[in-house]
Order: C-alpha cells, then structure tokens, then sequence
C-alpha cells in the first residue's frame, strides 16, 4: 500500500486547511482520485516525479506543479520529470535547455534566466514558443 499527502505551497496560509491524504495500491486508483483527477483535468496532464513530489506535467513536460509526496515513489510505473526550460538568446536563437544541460540555468529573475556561464537569455512561455515555431 502507498500514500498519499498534498503538498501545500509555503505561501498559502494553511490554517484551517487539512492536506488530502489517502492511501493506493496501483498508479491507476491514484489516478482515480477526485483529488487528482483534477489535476488531470487537460488531455496533456500527466504524473509525473520528481526527488521529493509527486507532480503533474503538461506541455510536453515544459510546465509542472509539485502537487503533493508519494510515500513509496520507486513503487510506482511514473516517469521522472526532468525539469526543461526555453531560452531565447539575445540573437534570437531559442535552445530548450534541461537541469542536465552543460550549460544549464542557474537563476530567474523578472523573465530572465542566467546560464551557468553568466549568459543571460530571455525565458519563453510554451504558448509564446510555439506562436513562434507556427510563424
């Protein structure tokens, strides 16, 4: 048996709030879960893993949200999620950089991620990359 614990995000103020919690055998009768069943709300969502959550990915793994801690996460047929970014370059070029790339981003600041190396390059939303990949 496995178990289930919401994570709710540090600036919420969680007075009065009780996490969901529940427990599963099977990646199906956690899938089936009113509570993630939201989650999975797009034809694109998925679950997915991180370290420490349990996430829900959509956008081709582009935008994720730690949605809550699986106790036994190896026990469960779920992807990995490998966190992956778009950058734009100053000339214009756009690279999908992953947390495993050579040179990967460090910081964000203000629409901006700073590359390992000091570049700084413009972050793009999917929705504006694919605008950009249509045009």
């Amino acid at each position: 048996m496995n178990h289930f614990i919401q994570r709710i995000p540090n600036f919420i103020d969680s007075r009065g709030i009780t996490p969901v919690d529940f427990y599963f055998n099977t990646v199906e009768e956690l899938e089936r879960h009113p509570y993630i069943q939201g989650w999975l709300k797009k034809s694109s969502s998925y679950l997915c893993n991180s370290d420490e959550f349990l996430m829900v990915a959509e956008n081709e793994g582009f935008t994720a949200w730690a949605i809550g801690w699986i106790a036994n996460p190896d026990e469960l047929d779920i992807p990995i999620h490998e966190e992956k970014t778009i950058l734009q370059y100053s000339d214009g070029t756009i690279e999908i950089s992953t947390e495993n790339s050579e040179n990967s981003v460090v910081s964000w600041c203000g629409g901006r991620a700073t590359l390992k190396d000091g570049t700084i390059c413009k972050y793009l939303k999917y929705e504006d990359w694919k605008k950009l990949e249509e045009t």
